[in-house]
């Protein structure tokens, strides 16, 4: 008796057995590869992070104002040099009465001076006279001093032949010359010295300067015509206008920025190393850069590390990171290369390898 012919086993049969054999495998392997095509491309170490400089200029007046105009609207690209906008630094109104302060003062100055003249003039009027009436008394000081040189010499003849004067009268007699020598050498000195000082004294008797006066008049008011014309600010850096903080007809404030001008290009990322900082850069180490926009990445290299730990910036943490929180970390530079696609003030990621680096150094 021959052998039953076998049961065909249905296509879809054979394709069940199939799927349960091998779709399971291939399935989990499938998913491997892609979650470590996924943690390659997206996923970067969670200590490292970086955020491309975004380079910002402020542009501000030194004096305040009013601003008359601006040449430029928000996000307009600009050149370096480029004409901004246009400040009043001061009100007609203002000026003139700025300018007849000043001249009422020089004015006020000068009658001052005038009366600072005549009181040194009568000061030394004084002084003058005031030494012709000690060199009268000198005089006087010294013909008493002859007299009474006199009348001591006779007393001392008196006094020796011991008959006719005291020895009290001799005493006083030497006492009154005594005194009228200390009294004429005093004033000697003290007439000398007032001749001195008055000689001394004499030049300040100056007549006033018109011509300085004026001079100084007219420079005070070239200085406020000068500022009367309207200032220009120009733009610092070549980039776009990020902010306006001032439209025209505002009064600005010296100091603070009217326009904020940004750069277009990013030429540099500032990364930090979170803590705790296992491993810190050396300069020339090699730096992945990956941008959160796309898989591509930069290859960069570090150009500078700091010492000790800084804030990191917010802009730079992850999204699971708490707000308000200070963050520090070690910051470094990294240096990327010209062309690349990078938005200034963007949070990429960043992975050191340093290994490479240094085996492409040697």
């Amino acid at each position: 008796m021959s052998s039953p012919a076998p049961i065909p086993i249905p296509p879809a049969q054979r394709w069940r057995d199939l799927r349960m054999a091998f779709l399971p495998p291939v399935t989990f392997a499938l998913l491997l590869v892609t979650i470590f095509w996924m943690w390659r491309s997206y996923v970067h170490p969670p200590n490292l992070v970086g955020e491309v400089e975004a380079v910002r200029a402020n542009v501000i007046s030194t004096l305040d104002g009013t601003v008359l105009a601006l040449k430029v609207d928000n996000l307009q690209q600009v050149t370096n040099g480029q004409e901004l906008a246009v400040i009043s630094l001061m009100e007609p109104d203002v000026l003139q009465a700025e300018l007849k302060a000043i001249e009422t003062d020089l004015k006020l100055m000068k009658a001052r001076m005038a009366v600072d003249i005549d009181r040194n003039a009568q000061n030394y009027e004084q002084m003058r006279l005031q030494l012709l009436s000690d060199k009268v008394q000198l005089a006087i000081d010294q013909t008493n001093l002859n007299l009474a040189e006199i009348e001591f010499k006779r007393a001392e003849q008196l006094f020796n032949s011991k008959t006719l004067i005291s020895e009290a009268a001799y005493d006083v007699a030497k006492a009154h010359r005594d005194a009228l020598s200390v009294t004429v050498s005093a004033k000697t000195a003290l007439v000398a010295e007032k001749e001195k000082t008055l000689s001394t004294l004499a030049p300040l008797q100056v007549p006033l300067n018109e011509e300085a006066i004026s001079a100084a008049i007219q420079a005070q008011q070239e200085r406020l015509t000068r500022l009367q014309k309207p200032l220009v600010l120009k733009a610092p850096i070549a980039g776009f206008v990020s902010t306006i903080n001032k439209r025209p007809g505002e009064k600005i404030t010296a100091g603070l920025p009217i326009l904020v001008v940004s750069g277009n290009k990013a030429d540099r990322i500032i990364g930090w190393i979170r803590q705790p900082v296992l491993v810190k850069p050396s300069v020339g180490d090699l730096v992945e850069v990956r941008s959160r926009r796309s898989t591509h990445t930069i290859q960069a290299i570090v150009t500078a590390v700091g010492e000790q730990l800084e804030p990191v910036s917010p802009a730079a943490l992850p999204f699971s990171s708490p707000a308000n929180r200070v963050e520090y970390g070690l910051q470094f530079l990294v240096k990327v290369p010209s062309g690349n696609d990078l938005i200034p003030g963007e949070m990429v990621g960043l992975i050191l390898n340093a290994k490479s680096s240094r085996r492409a150094a040697n």
